[in-house]
């Protein structure tokens, strides 16, 4: 049910006039829809890939972001920029270091799940790509953050040095 203050349209309207029109607080008036969200496959393998590089950001340190917004376009919020830093455009930058993640070695993904065994990639039901392990999302991350020119005293994200980009973003 439509609310208003005043005369209809003059001062203040909020909330649905039947199934007609939708006002919100901000003072636009727009035809209401009902949200579609068809669920597709690729649908859900965007999310999965966003959800997996925000499950990284979020356990970020305060020295970390700090470092990600002296860089960051000031208009975008530090963990947009990670986000686009670690998709890139087209996914390309994400199925890049995918691929350098499946090139290497068991112990080496191993100790990288290990030095980031805190966190939690959210599984996204629809989607048809596989969640990716703790540490193959920090991978991605920090090779995100390497390739746009940060943390680079902790050098290529690779075999080895799971630790080091532990001890940097964490």
């Amino acid at each position: 049910m439509a609310k208003t203050v005043g005369a209809l349209m003059s001062m203040e309207a909020s909330g649905k006039f039947g199934s007609a029109i939708t006002f919100d607080r901000r003072g636009y008036a727009r035809v209401y829809k009902i949200p579609a969200n068809p669920k597709t496959a690729n649908q859900g393998d965007v999310r999965q890939r966003m959800a997996a590089v925000q499950a990284v950001a979020k356990l970020f340190g305060a020295a970390a972001i700090t470092a990600i917004k002296l860089v960051s376009v000031p208009s975008y919020r530090w963990n947009s920029y990670v986000v686009k830093a670690a998709i890139g455009s087209a996914n390309a930058q994400y199925t890049a270091a995918k691929g350098v993640w499946t090139a290497l070695q068991a112990n080496d993904k191993t100790a990288w799940n290990g030095a980031f065994s805190t966190v939690a990639v959210p599984d996204n039901a629809y989607a048809t790509m596989a969640v990716p392990t703790s540490g193959e999302a920090a991978f991605i991350v920090a090779t995100g953050l390497f390739a746009n020119g940060l943390f680079v005293a902790a050098a290529v994200p690779a075999a080895g040095n799971s630790a080091a980009w532990a001890a940097a973003l964490l």
